[in-house]
């Protein structure tokens, strides 16, 4: 019998082949665990991605243990946009860490598709050093956290919107929120346990999103699962540095540097702006430094920081407290504005720093008020206000306030410590303005309120 080898041959290669295959394809759906790398310069392999989106595919496949990726250094720019969803085996122990070792991921915002990076229902998953740009000019997101992720951390990233000059209530560099590309605007729990941390913002000068960092969370959330957000440089912002928007009880706004420095337009703007509705407090807005939002001769106002809590019913008082807030212009300025509207704990305001600070050729004609307490429940201890403006009208009340109703106002309202230098032109200078006493003078604030 005539053995016809060719086929045999023939036939061994392609079970070989499909044998490889086989193996191959099972390597590739393999869920992650251990040290891969993305770089775009060398070939995809088991451990290397060519891509973001590469990445993105393999760990939706889940992972097994703690996964590590290294951007390869120099490999970049990427340009695409990424979407991290729910990763199966995601756990304190099985972290997923993305070191982007200063590499930048790159998108044009559309209004299809606004963020560069999307963790959507994500957990355990940390982004480092990597630099994120939306160069969209009226569609700009870089990072978005939604629908529920909780334990996600973007730390150490430069977040930049070189090109945004729209004007979009729907733009800001970070959210924690559910909103669509349109609004930011949601009612429902986007984000538990994020951090927010070490990251630098920036965008071309005089515009920028509308926000810098913005988090939303549900109405009556009485949830202590709350986020953190530490030790950023956030600037080139269109109106608030950091807002909150019914975020979870105990959130953290700590160590932040905010300002527009440089800005020549006339416009409102806040430093931070936090706004609660029930079961919300016990925030903690500490240790940040607010300065230069804007200093022109329009009569725009300025907010350093501005605490609304309504019903906002803790198991404590929000604590803002070591910050420093420098204000000058024109407009109306102030400093912090706390409103505890039948607040269960309201707000203690401790060893906080506010200057307004003026300005060659600028006269300030509005109202200025160093803090601002609205029907407050809580103690306003150990804070320096000091001033030197060119006022030539209006009036500034280094401290006002009113009671909260049947609660008699603050607690404590002690070792406050007031300077206010001469006024100049038509302006007037109030040391403090209280349940409709007014106190002139330093020694009628001494007298009115004790130790100050």
């Amino acid at each position: 019998m005539k053995k016809n080898y060719k086929r045999n041959w023939l036939f061994k290669f392609k079970s070989a082949f499909v044998l490889a295959s086989f193996l191959l394809s099972g390597t590739a759906m393999a869920q992650l665990s251990g040290t891969y790398t993305i770089n775009k310069g060398s070939s995809a392999s088991t451990t290397n991605f060519t891509s973001f989106k590469s990445f993105a595919t393999a760990a939706a496949r889940g992972v097994t243990g703690p996964v590590t990726v290294n951007v390869v250094k120099g490999s970049g720019p990427y340009s695409e946009w990424v979407e991290f969803g729910n990763i199966s085996g995601t756990s304190s122990t099985n972290t997923i860490t993305v070191n982007g070792n200063g590499n930048t991921i790159t998108h044009a915002g559309s209004s299809s598709r606004s963020p560069v990076i999307t963790l959507n229902s994500t957990d355990y998953f940390t982004i480092d050093n990597l630099t994120v740009t939306n160069t969209g000019s009226s569609y700009g997101r870089c990072v978005q956290i939604k629908n529920s992720s909780t334990y996600v951390t973007v730390s150490n990233c430069k977040v930049n919107m070189p090109n945004m000059r729209s004007t979009s209530t729907a733009n800001c560099y970070v959210i924690l929120g559910n909103g669509s590309n349109y609004s930011v605007y949601t009612y429902s729990n986007a984000a538990s346990n994020c951090v927010i941390k070490n990251n630098v913002t920036s965008s071309v000068r005089n515009y920028g999103p509308y926000w810098g960092i913005f988090a939303a969370g549900p109405r009556y959330n009485g949830s202590t699962n709350f986020n953190t957000f530490d030790g950023n440089e956030i600037k080139d912002f269109y109106y608030y540095g950091i807002r909150t928007y019914y975020e979870k009880r105990n959130t953290v706004i700590t160590n932040n540097v905010i300002h527009n420095t440089g800005y020549t337009t006339n416009r409102n703007k806040y430093g931070i702006y936090c706004y609660q509705y029930y079961s919300g407090g016990g925030f903690n807005i500490s240790n940040n430094k607010i300065y230069n939002l804007g200093r022109t001769t329009s009569t725009s106002y300025k907010y350093g920081i501005y605490y609304y809590g309504y019903r906002a019913n803790g198991n404590t008082p929000a604590l803002i407290s070591n910050n420093v807030v420098e204000l000058g212009g024109a407009g109306g300025l102030y400093g912090i504005y706390a409103y505890t509207y039948y607040a269960q704990y309201g707000a203690n305001i401790y060893h906080n720093t506010i200057a307004f600070t003026k300005d060659p050729g600028i006269n300030n004609t509005s109202y200025v008020y160093g803090i601002y307490s609205g029907y407050m429940n809580g103690n306003i201890k150990n804070n320096i206000i000091y001033s030197n403006l060119n006022k030539t009208g209006g009036f500034l009340r280094a401290i006002y306030g009113f009671a909260r109703a049947g609660s008699g106002g603050p607690s404590t309202f002690d070792n406050n410590n007031v300077h206010l230098e001469d006024v100049t032109g038509g302006g007037t200078k109030i040391y403090a303005y209280y349940n409709n006493t007014q106190y002139d003078t330093y020694d009628d604030l001494v007298k009115g309120f004790g130790t100050n």
